[in-house]
């Protein structure tokens, strides 16, 4: 029997949309509205972040009851590693803004964002841009699609031709800096600020590649299945597969196998160009 019916998976994406409208784009491009707080260095928060994600928790838990939510602002990060923490039920992964400093910017590049995961594995993804208004969902074995839209990886190109995305933030030094040397290889790299927008663009064929350090499990969850019902492929910098709630980090993604052997050969530094790739 399937963990969601479609009813179910409609019922979530109308609470998506639903509480977008309500708690989002009132404040969008609202400063004088906006509250705004520092949570941690260089980390932001606003009223938006945090009342989205109590009303999108609530409608979660009724819709899939003996479910639990990880939520980027209510769940302790030291946490969320190891999915042996959450047991063998249905968790929500919930990412209420993510982008917070475009959206606090009037940039319209940031995502409502949801994953349901079984022991370890994510089963079903959503991730909506309130502004433009798209979503794109995936289920586990039945594709991802961007509205009404299947979508499909791009195919291999030369690495010249190519666009990916980097977060360089949290990256380690060694990392850092032979990232940085590369980024000329290829033909537009952008400085990533929304994990969803990125990935949603890589599933959509538009990018061929994202790198990050840091994967909290709200980060990349939804995004990952999305990449992967696409026909992309998901993977920790060494070759192992991506498991949303490992506690590891370090994760490049990519259109294809042979796209995602040569950015790795690329990006990362010689000492760590060895591996199973």
């Amino acid at each position: 029997m399937a963990l969601l019916t479609t009813r179910h998976f409609d019922r979530v994406s109308e609470l998506i949309r639903e509480t977008a409208e309500t708690e989002i784009l009132p404040l969008f491009d609202n400063a004088g509205q906006l509250e705004v707080t520092e949570k941690s260095a260089g980390e932001i928060v606003t009223q938006a972040d945090r009342n989205t994600e109590t009303r999108l928790s609530d409608g979660l838990l009724a819709i899939l009851p003996g479910s639990m939510v990880i939520g980027e602002e209510t769940w302790q990060q030291a946490d969320t590693g190891g999915d042996g923490t959450f047991g063998d039920g249905p968790v929500w992964a919930v990412d209420p803004l993510d982008g917070t400093s475009a959206f606090v910017q009037g940039d319209p590049e940031f995502a409502v964002m949801v994953a349901l995961i079984l022991q370890g594995e994510t089963r079903a993804a959503w991730v909506h841009a309130p502004v433009p208004g798209w979503m794109a969902i995936a289920e586990l074995g039945s594709g991802a699609f961007l509205d009404v839209r299947r979508l499909a990886t791009a195919e291999r190109r030369e690495a010249s031709t190519m666009q990916g995305s980097v977060r360089l933030r949290f990256l380690p030094d060694d990392l850092r800096q032979s990232v940085i040397r590369s980024i000329p290889s290829f033909r537009r790299v952008a400085l990533t600020g929304s994990s969803g927008w990125d990935h949603v663009a890589l599933a959509n064929g538009e990018r061929h590649f994202s790198l990050y350090h840091r994967t909290l499990v709200w980060d990349h969850a939804p995004g990952c299945l999305i990449v992967r019902e696409a026909g992309g492929v998901v993977a920790r910098l060494n070759g192992d597969p991506y498991e949303p709630l490992d506690g590891q980090t370090g994760l490049l993604t990519a259109s294809c196998e042979d796209t995602w052997a040569v950015v790795r050969s690329m990006l990362l530094p010689p000492t760590q160009r060895t591996g199973p790739r």
